[in-house]
């Protein structure tokens, strides 16, 4: 009751004001306005509120392709040099 009662803080107007005003972070809420964030935030703010958001790629696809996707960025993590095969490797293994 107490951690659910937080995170309705947390993400309410209120809490991320509360947030904001501290600096070190951007809003995950549309409807805060720019004069929350200090001054140097502002900015930085402002630019990454004109941008589309884009849903989670292996989420977004999920079944076989998200397994697929895992495995090739962990070959990708040790052998950087394997780029062009994981991204044929994507590629081949997109669904329709």
């Amino acid at each position: 009751e107490d951690a659910t009662a937080f995170i309705e803080f947390v993400i309410s107007e209120a809490g991320m004001r509360t947030r904001l005003e501290q600096g070190g972070r951007l809003s995950s809420r549309a409807d805060i306005s720019l004069d929350v964030y200090p001054p140097s935030e502002a900015a930085l703010a402002e630019t990454v509120s004109t941008f589309t958001v884009l849903g989670d790629l292996d989420d977004t696809i999920g079944g076989e392709w998200q397994s697929t996707f895992w495995d090739q960025i962990a070959l990708l993590w040790v052998d950087t040099s394997a780029l062009d095969d994981v991204l044929t490797t994507l590629q081949e293994n997109m669904p329709e």
